[in-house]
């Protein structure tokens, strides 16, 4: 049974919660839309001596968020209060997804004590909304979020983009439902935001000096295994059935 608790910050205040009573420390990380439950079934595979902590990322779950964005100082923050919870001086750092790209970012900084990096399906620049997510710069990002906050003016870039074929038909349904509504676009945008401020290299992850691990789903069309295994060669890559969700699969295996 997992223990929830809450960690206040400058910009806000994380909800967060805790499996296992272990001194080894893990910290997950979450993906877009989701919430700290995401890791519940992973947990009851965590082994004898650790604790997993999964936080509800700004915008999500029970988080309260009071910023337009977040950064990498904020993220620091919260795991620092992590470790002091249990008195520990190093961490397992996990990511699914976004989680994934807020992992890595976190690691290339070198700000915490992470010992170990395991990424599932990470959001990279090769990945299906690679350039969106990593490529455009902060400012076209604002004035995008301007034009798409516009009232009535939402679907109209939307379905501009699509009969450019700028996007897809998956992301113009993607947008479509993270447009709808105030709430939304505040968990769209925001995160979007945030983004920028975790830069992403093939390279510098080659380059960290500790075990990374990364899991790609065979099947999944987000994060696609065949491009990325090739991206993250040298590294401890294994690629399993299904598709983006990893986490139930993980959890399974």
């Amino acid at each position: 049974m997992a223990e929830s608790f809450q960690i206040s910050v400058p910009k806000g205040t994380f909800q967060v919660h805790e499996w296992g009573q272990g001194p080894s420390v893990v910290v997950a990380l979450h993906g877009f839309r989701q919430n700290s439950q995401a890791f519940a079934k992973m947990a009851t595979t965590l082994p004898a001596g650790s604790t997993l902590f999964a936080p509800d990322l700004p915008y999500h779950g029970g988080t309260q968020w009071h910023a337009p964005e977040y950064r990498p100082e904020d993220l620091e923050l919260l795991i620092t209060a992590l470790l002091r919870r249990k008195q520990a001086k190093h961490l397992h750092m996990v990511g699914f997804s976004l989680g994934g790209q807020l992992a890595t970012g976190l690691s290339i900084r070198n700000r915490l004590p992470i010992e170990r990096l395991t990424l599932l399906a990470p959001d990279t620049p090769k990945t299906t909304w690679g350039w969106f997510t990593f490529g455009m710069p902060y400012r076209w990002r604002l004035t995008t979020e301007r034009l798409f906050d516009r009232v009535g003016g939402r679907m109209w870039w939307a379905d501009r983009l699509f009969r450019y074929k700028i996007i897809d038909r998956f992301t113009l349904t993607f947008l479509n439902r993270n447009l709808a509504d105030a709430r939304r676009r505040k968990n769209l945008f925001g995160t979007w935001r945030a983004r920028a401020h975790f830069p992403f290299s093939f390279q510098k992850v080659r380059d960290l000096p500790i075990p990374v691990r990364v899991i790609l789903g065979e099947k999944d069309t987000l994060v696609p295994a065949k491009k990325l295994k090739k991206k993250f060669r040298g590294l401890d890559v294994e690629v399993v059935e299904g598709g983006h969700d990893l986490l139930r699969s993980t959890a399974d295996g």
